[in-house]
C-alpha cells in the first residue's frame, strides 16, 4: 500500500512539475530595439537622421552667433558703451529664444515622423505576427513588452526573444 502511495505521489509530482513548467514559459520583447534595428537602413530613418543632423548643425551655427555676440557684449562692457551693451543683450535674448523655439519645433517634427513610423500598421502587424509565431513555436505562454524599469522588475536575459524577432524581420 505504501509502495502504491509513493508511486502515485511521485507520478503526481512529476505531472505537476511538467504542468508548471509548461505554464511558466515567459519571454520579453524590446519593441524599441526592434524598431531601431529594423528601420536603421530604411529611407525614412535616413531622412530622420538627416533632419536631426540639420537641426544639430543649425543649432551649432546659432550657438556660434550667440558666443560671438557675448564676446562683443564683453568688449562693449569693457569700453563702457552702455547703449551697445543694452542692444547686444536684447539681440542675445532674441537669439536664445529663437534657438529654444527652433529646437523645440524641429524635435517635435522628428518625434511626429518617428511616431508615424513606429505605429505603421503594416510593420506593427508584421512584428506581432512574428512574436506570435515565435511564441507558438517555442511554447511561450506569455510574452511581455519590455518597457521602462517599472514595467518589468526583473528578468533573466535568456527570456529575451528580441533578437529572434529582429532576425525574422530581416529574413
Amino acid at each position: 500500500m505504501k509502495k502504491r502511495l509513493l508511486i502515485l505521489t511521485l507520478l503526481l509530482c512529476s505531472q505537476v512539475a511538467i504542468f508548471a513548467e509548461y505554464y511558466s514559459k515567459i519571454a520579453i520583447v524590446d519593441m524599441e530595439k526592434i524598431v531601431e534595428v529594423y528601420f536603421s537602413q530604411t529611407e525614412e530613418m535616413r531622412d530622420i537622421k538627416q533632419i536631426r543632423d540639420n537641426i544639430k548643425k543649425e543649432a551649432e551655427k546659432i550657438n556660434k552667433e550667440i558666443n560671438e555676440l557675448e564676446l562683443k557684449k564683453i568688449a562693449a562692457d569693457r569700453d563702457d558703451d552702455k547703449v551697445l551693451v543694452a542692444q547686444l543683450e536684447l539681440d542675445l535674448e532674441k537669439l536664445r529664444s529663437y534657438l529654444q523655439d527652433f529646437i523645440r519645433i524641429n524635435n517635435a517634427k522628428v518625434k511626429s515622423r518617428l511616431t508615424a513610423l513606429y505605429q505603421s500598421q503594416s510593420l506593427s502587424g508584421k512584428i506581432f505576427r512574428i512574436i506570435k509565431q515565435i511564441g507558438q513555436e517555442e511554447g511561450y505562454t506569455l510574452i511581455l513588452r519590455k518597457g521602462s524599469e517599472y514595467d518589468i522588475l526583473y528578468y533573466s536575459d535568456w527570456i529575451d526573444i528580441t533578437d529572434q524577432v529582429i532576425a525574422r524581420l530581416k529574413a
